[in-house]
């Protein structure tokens, strides 16, 4: 129960209302001052249950105005202390506001004066309580944030920048530099090529770790989709998701995937985008087990390609309508569909994608018992991957490769493809893809009688399924698990002999 509160507004209704009065601390950014006023404010009404004060805190525009009451305002003891900074930190106080309530790394001071030397004024904001240090992020950075109810009045004073949105866009697109950036510079390529994007004035040296530095800024960098959506720069909204693509399914951050795409699929009217938007949308109904979903959006992504011309997202988006097929065993449908992209994607010229659809040709192959066309495909797809440096390709053409092996009998073969698949992935740090590939090599394990191994490794892969929220393979790797069982069991019975 929030004491102060409690103290000046009354134990009694305190404790009739305890989730609202939480609400008003929180709303109150658990500030002194703050509840002083708002409990100031329901002393002097005592007919008012709690739950019509916390609505009137619930809009951040009008909440410094609710907290007033007689002589003790918010708004003016923050008045005070931004009239005392120096004009330089007032006006980078002010210009923050316009981050949104995401905490940010220090560079972004120098986007939104438009100068390459304004981080220092960062101390001066923290050093007069106007900013909160929030210490270091995973690759080193010190980071920021304004608390709420300063952002409310900085925003307030926002509002007579001459050039406030200018000020905001130049700073997205420095987002937007450093995110495409980043992601060209990823172990794995996956999603749309972002092209055309302006190059910005920002600290590439940050990017040295591309990997840590999405992970370091991902929740910011969803928070400025947002931004941008609500600014009505829907290039950037969708480029900036798009960019993004490649490391979440790198890291399996499917809700960050999926909701920064619908929040910029709401504002964007440009075709390539939108396409660009539906395939990744698509992706994610893959990955949770949303068949009809992920069908509806590839094929209107795919539309939206054919229409502006660009048969690479074309060949992309009908593989992913392949994909559906294959998961649905429906394997005709399959083989139609990545026959289609492979004419697309060669047409687009995208090798890396080619590499996969031809492995993805070898699995249909070897479903439809047809295996010496499935080792053709898949050794062609293989080579192909190899031939460009694409370790990640040639990971998940060595696991069908391995499945291909276990169903020839060459066991000793599926264990070498399948071992050197999984530590590929685990040194690209690609989780979803390490658990697809840690089954394939319990399979392997079981089938050179090693099922104590299998057992353990089939265990982690479900456990990231799980984690993850990847429901596409977590059939699989039941199955698995339960023969792994099955064999542990055998070796137990009296008599039995190891062969």
């Amino acid at each position: 129960m929030p004491r102060l509160l409690a103290g000046i507004a009354g134990r009694d209704r305190v404790e009739a209302e305890p989730a609202e009065a939480a609400a008003i601390a929180e709303a109150c950014g658990h500030l002194p001052l703050a509840i002083r006023v708002a409990g100031a404010r329901l002393a002097g009404r005592g007919g008012w249950p709690l739950r019509v004060l916390r609505a009137k805190l619930v809009d951040e525009s009008t909440r410094l105005r609710e907290l007033s009451s007689g002589e003790l305002a918010v708004r003016a003891s923050f008045d005070l202390s931004v009239r005392q900074l120096p004009a330089e930190e007032a006006d980078a106080f002010v210009r923050l506001a316009l981050l949104g309530p995401h905490d940010f790394p220090g560079w972004v001071v120098d986007a939104l004066l438009d100068r390459p030397d304004g981080e220092h004024l960062l101390d001066g904001l923290v050093d007069a309580n106007l900013l909160e240090a929030c210490g270091t992020d995973g690759i080193g950075q010190p980071r920021y944030r304004l608390h709420d109810l300063l952002r409310c009045h900085a925003l307030e004073l926002a509002e007579a920048l001459l050039d406030r949105a200018g000020t905001l866009e130049r700073t997205l697109r420095t987002w937007l530099w450093l995110a495409v950036t980043a992601a060209r510079r990823l172990p794995v390529t996956f999603g749309t090529t972002i092209a055309g994007v302006a190059p910005m004035p920002a600290p590439e040296h940050l990017l040295a770790e591309p990997v840590a530095w999405f992970e370091a800024e991902r929740r910011t960098l969803c928070g400025v989709v947002d931004l941008a959506a609500a600014a009505g720069l829907a290039d950037v909204a969708w480029q900036l998701a798009a960019a993004c693509v490649p490391f979440f399914d790198l890291h399996s951050h499917y809700e960050d995937w999926a909701r920064t795409h619908q929040r910029a699929l709401a504002v964007t009217r440009d075709k390539a985008g939108r396409a660009a938007l539906l395939r990744g949308i698509g992706q994610v109904h893959i990955y949770r087990d949303e068949f009809a979903d992920a069908e509806r959006e590839m094929l209107a992504a795919r539309e939206l390609y054919r229409e502006v011309g660009d048969p690479r997202g074309e060949g992309i988006a009908i593989a992913g309508v392949g994909t559906v097929c294959r998961l649905r065993a429906e394997y005709d449908g399959a083989m139609a569909c990545y026959l289609e992209a492979l004419e697309r994607l060669e047409t687009g010229g995208d090798l890396h994608s080619v590499a996969l659809i031809r492995a993805s040709i070898g699995g249909v192959h070897g479903s439809l018992g047809d295996q010496e066309s499935s080792r053709a495909w898949l050794t062609s797809g293989r080579r192909l991957a190899a031939d460009l440096g694409d370790s990640h390709r040639e990971a998940l053409v060595l696991v069908r490769l391995a499945a291909l092996h276990r169903t020839l009998g060459e066991h000793n073969a599926e264990l070498v493809s399948a071992r050197r698949a999984v530590a590929i992935l685990q040194e690209l740090t690609d989780e979803r893809c390490t658990a697809f590939a840690q089954v394939e090599l319990a399979e392997a394990l079981l089938s050179n009688g090693c099922p104590e191994a299998a057992h353990d490794l089939v265990q982690q892969a479900l456990e990231t399924y799980r984690r993850t929220g990847n429901r596409e393979g977590e059939p699989a790797a039941l199955r698995t698990l339960a023969r792994a069982a099955g064999a542990l069991d055998q070796l137990l019975l009296p008599g039995f002999q190891p062969r």
